[in-house]
């Protein structure tokens, strides 16, 4: 998603769940068990602007939890024909000056060439961005040139993914791309680049000279147009070097664990000082943390021979466990009498000692539960379908008596179209229900999907 660096962070109730912001302590900083992770943005002082970052949610060995936050710069790769490395560059801190934070060039396997067997390696340009939000701008400007210039490549009998091989790669050789036999001897300018030949749809061949900030574009259009003309030879030019873009889909929170070796369920000795926070991996504590873990279920009223539906039916009972202690909410519009507490153990080894909690409505029982859930702070989740039934039903429940999932225990809705598929018409996916599950107030339902927390994780004993 391109805006998943977006500032989503709610300070308070993260605190209220058990994990307040870690940013300043003792030299020794803190021992935690790092549980989940998910993007945000924190203003670097240095830079003056909001940064891409990760927080980080630990629990501590005597059950406390907190939250750190590291900055982290995302990234992706891009292939250029053999050495326009530096052109595209130009257009990107031209074109993208306030997304693009640096570029580089750097020498890396690339499965695709055919000889990578033989130790060639490709080189790429290394793009840096402030944000995530600047990663998905400029990614879609890169993508549709690099398909076109692909396309035009086939077109001509080129082979810009594999056949390119050679000294090429290195910055001295080939123009445009080696032949279907690994001939990269294309023409060259003084400098030893490649001429750019390329015949794009778009308009005619770009020169050196255009490429290089001066001369005329196309001839004839030397005094019409004047350096308006040479601009846009060399934003033609410099795109039509881009032949792909690498590791732009990879999440930012993943490509964060990669890169850092960061893993859930580790110990971790994170320190913040002077507004640098940093986490370092105790690989010699291998023992878990005893995380608070909450295992819960609805119950809802329905139609006969109809699936219960969130616009009118309601919840009248939810139950869960935390920590080996039952509980149950009830919701007296229609459960007809109060329920005692109660014990159900099928086996020995599992105690099952159960609260009950009477609530004179649905809102009341939602309330209840909520405010539970904030008072006992579990960091992980436990449903069964929970991600297509427990936590929609629940989110589109609570909004109906005007209250939001998301501000009470920082559950949030998935932000995509999920289409359930037809057995019943041949596949015909057009004709096929589909619930949309979005974060916009407006949208008749909450739908399924994978329902994230800030703060805890949540697993879907069903749906892995």
């Amino acid at each position: 998603s391109t805006n998943q660096d977006k500032a989503e962070d709610n300070p308070e109730l993260e605190a209220a769940m058990g994990f307040p912001l870690f940013n300043d302590g003792p030299p020794e900083g803190k021992l935690g068990w790092l549980l989940n992770v998910n993007a945000t943005l924190v203003d670097d002082r240095d830079a003056g602007r909001p940064v891409a970052a990760v927080n980080c949610y630990f629990q501590c060995q005597d059950g406390t939890g907190f939250k750190a936050q590291i900055p982290f710069a995302p990234y992706f790769y891009v292939i250029t024909r053999p050495g326009r490395e530096g052109d595209v560059e130009g257009y990107l801190r031209r074109k993208h000056a306030a997304a693009v934070r640096d570029c580089s060039v750097v020498s890396m396997e690339d499965l695709d060439l055919k000889n990578h067997l033989a130790g060639i390696r490709r080189r790429l340009l290394k793009v840096t961005f402030w944000t995530t939000q600047g990663l998905g701008e400029v990614r879609r400007d890169l993508l549709p040139a690099a398909r076109k210039a692909r396309a035009r490549d086939a077109r001509e009998g080129v082979d810009s993914a594999g056949g390119v091989g050679g000294p090429s790669l290195f910055g001295g050789g080939g123009g445009g791309g080696g032949n279907n036999n690994n001939n990269a001897g294309g023409a060259q300018d003084d400098d030893g680049e490649g001429a750019c030949d390329d015949d794009d749809d778009d308009g005619p061949s770009t020169s050196a000279a255009a490429r290089n900030g001066g001369g005329s574009f196309g001839g004839g259009r030397a005094g019409n147009g004047g350096g308006r003309s040479d601009a846009r030879a060399r934003v033609a030019d410099a795109l039509s070097s881009v032949l792909d873009v690498r590791e732009h889909d990879v999440p930012y929170a993943t490509r964060f664990m990669i890169d850092t070796a960061a893993r859930c369920g580790h110990w971790f000795r994170v320190r913040a000082r002077g507004g640098t926070t940093t986490m370092e991996r105790r690989a010699d504590l291998l023992a878990r943390a005893d995380v608070r873990v909450c295992a819960f279920d609805i119950e809802t009223t329905k139609l006969p021979l109809q699936f219960p539906n969130a616009e009118f039916d309601q919840i009248f009972m939810i139950s869960y466990m935390i920590d080996g202690r039952g509980y149950l909410i009830t919701n007296r519009e229609v459960v007809s009498a109060d329920c005692a507490d109660f014990e159900y153990t099928p086996k020995s080894e599992f105690r099952g000692p159960f609260t009950v909690f009477n609530e004179r409505d649905e809102a009341a029982l939602l309330r209840k539960w909520f405010a539970h859930v904030r008072e006992l702070k579990p960091a992980v989740f436990v449903t069964y379908n929970g991600d297509w039934f427990d936590f929609p039903f629940i989110a589109n429940r609570a909004r109906f008596h005007g209250l939001s999932i998301e501000e009470e225990i920082g559950f949030k809705p998935p932000a995509a179209k999920v289409d359930f598929g037809s057995s019943s018409n041949g596949g015909d996916s057009a004709n096929a229900p589909a619930a949309v599950a979005s974060m916009d107030p407006s949208s008749p339902l909450y739908g399924p999907g994978e329902w994230l927390s800030r703060t805890a994780v949540h697993l879907d004993c069903l749906h892995w």
